[in-house]
């Protein structure tokens, strides 16, 4: 039981990598995106776990590597929203201040 949820969790790595590979190879996603990202580390985790569980280690620290670009890709994409999101509530006080100002 143990190995098809293994093998099924490999498969759907796979499954996913690919999917989101295409997805950036057709200019329908980013690769600079939370769901690229995310689509990324999911797949290599997957398919981290099937490849020691086979005791495949070239795979396997291949995608223990990919997992930790994806996350570290994934976090600076989630602080640059977070700045961005900063910026941009920073620009709406300050255009309610000139307007503020403007009337009195």
């Amino acid at each position: 039981m143990l190995s098809i949820l293994l093998e099924s969790l490999g498969w759907l790595g796979f499954g996913i990598i690919v999917v989101a590979y295409g997805l950036s190879s057709a200019s329908i996603i980013k690769n600079d995106t939370v769901l690229y990202q995310v689509l990324n580390l999911v797949g290599a985790l997957f398919l981290s776990i099937i490849s020691f569980y086979r005791h495949a280690l070239q795979p396997a620290v291949l995608n223990v590597v990919w997992f930790f670009v994806a996350l570290s890709s994934l976090i600076m994409i989630l602080k640059k929203n977070k700045v961005l999101k900063a910026q941009k509530a920073l620009l709406q006080r300050e255009e309610l201040l000139r307007e503020t100002v403007s009337v009195n």
